[in-house]
């Protein structure tokens, strides 16, 4: 019997000066139900990694008014345009549908793509995406490879990268949404404006990642501690919540689930995982369950296309086949949102769950 989820919000929180809260949907699988809002389910845990900030200075430290988003000091990480990489070519389900370009990755050999404090507004590729000053529930590991993660992969496994660099993100628990390819927040100001497709959201693209975490987790069954998960949600529920004088109960966004796994969350087997799609705020969701019984480094991908019933469709890809049925996506499907949206990225897991990431490419 398919579990009911928890609801999954994605909290950017703002500076004093600032009074609207920016949410993010959770990431559920129950129907007809509604996401809440307007309060952290709690701080990371404080026992969680912290390698310090990546500039050596104290995460959270900048405790100066969000910079606006429009203000670009600094190239952004995914403004270059195509990555050039001569050991990588585009996987097969990117390289069916035409998608040839890297436009963006993320080996983790250097910690420097991920924004050292709250607020910061451009030049990272990750960014802080929850309510705390002091701790940050990740750590990178520039020299590791995926073969140094204990696990059953040979040598890491057929696609780690030769670059090593391994990125372990420990929490921050439910709402499981540690870092995101947007400056969130830095929206939550008024003057701001939300990110073009292509800077650390798009549109119609093949998102993969390669990924290893216990299958067990902490044993724990308790749902605020959270689990890993690999997700995106639409950049323009940010703007619809954040300000603008709209409500997620009115405002029509979208949310992709790549990967999810419970453990014995939920009543659930360690192992079991999901690929969902949500329609919000109506929750109408796609969900698959799949499944696999070692601790190896896996391939969690998807691919999202402009062909389809109503405008697109996504398929979801487990080490390079697909799982699940394919989703129709635009006008008169339940997925219709998502064709009018650019999606970012989320990476998250449990407190105390680690769940060690090598990379993380999006093709075009």
């Amino acid at each position: 019997m398919t579990p009911t989820l928890p609801q999954r919000a994605l909290l950017l929180s703002v500076p004093s000066l600032v009074t609207a809260a920016l949410a993010v949907a959770s990431c559920s699988s129950s129907q007809g139900s509604s996401p809440a809002f307007g309060s952290d389910s709690g701080s990371p845990d404080a026992s969680a990694s912290d390698s310090g900030a990546p500039d050596g200075t104290t995460p959270g430290s900048d405790t100066g008014a969000p910079v606006d988003a429009a203000t670009n000091d600094a190239p952004h990480a995914s403004d270059a345009g195509p990555i050039a990489d001569a050991a990588l070519s585009p996987p097969a389900p990117a390289a069916d549908a035409g998608f040839g370009t890297l436009v963006f990755e993320d080996d983790f050999t250097s910690n420097d793509t991920i924004a050292p404090t709250q607020n910061a507004a451009s030049g990272y590729k990750w960014y802080w995406s929850f309510d705390d000053s002091t701790v940050h529930p990740w750590s990178v590991s520039t020299t590791a490879t995926a073969a140094s993660i204990a696990n059953g992969n040979t040598g890491g496994g057929n696609n780690a990268s030769p670059h090593g660099g391994i990125l372990t993100v420990n929490g921050p628990g439910a709402p499981n949404d540690a870092l995101v390819t947007v400056p969130g927040w830095a929206l939550n100001n008024a003057g701001a404006v939300l990110p073009a497709e292509g800077d650390g959201c798009w549109s119609h693209a093949y998102f993969e990642a390669y990924i290893q975490f216990q299958i067990d987790g902490t044993d724990s069954s308790i749902e605020s501690t959270g689990w890993p998960a690999f997700w995106s949600w639409s950049v323009q529920g940010l703007k619809n919540f954040g300000f603008g004088g709209s409500s997620l109960t009115t405002a029509d966004y979208s949310e992709i689930d790549f990967m999810e796994t419970y453990g014995i969350i939920f009543s659930q087997t360690p192992g079991n995982w999901t690929a969902t799609m949500h329609q919000w705020p109506a929750n109408n969701a796609s969900d698959g369950h799949n499944n696999h019984t070692d601790d190896d480094w896996h391939t969690y991908g998807c691919l999202w296309t402009k062909a389809g019933t109503g405008a697109g469709q996504v398929r979801f890809y487990f080490d390079g086949a697909q799982v699940d049925d394919t989703v129709d996506t635009g006008t008169g499907q339940t997925q219709f949102s998502l064709e009018a949206m650019y999606q970012f990225l989320v990476l998250g897991s449990g407190n105390g769950w680690d769940m060690n990431v090598d990379w993380v490419r999006v093709w075009q």
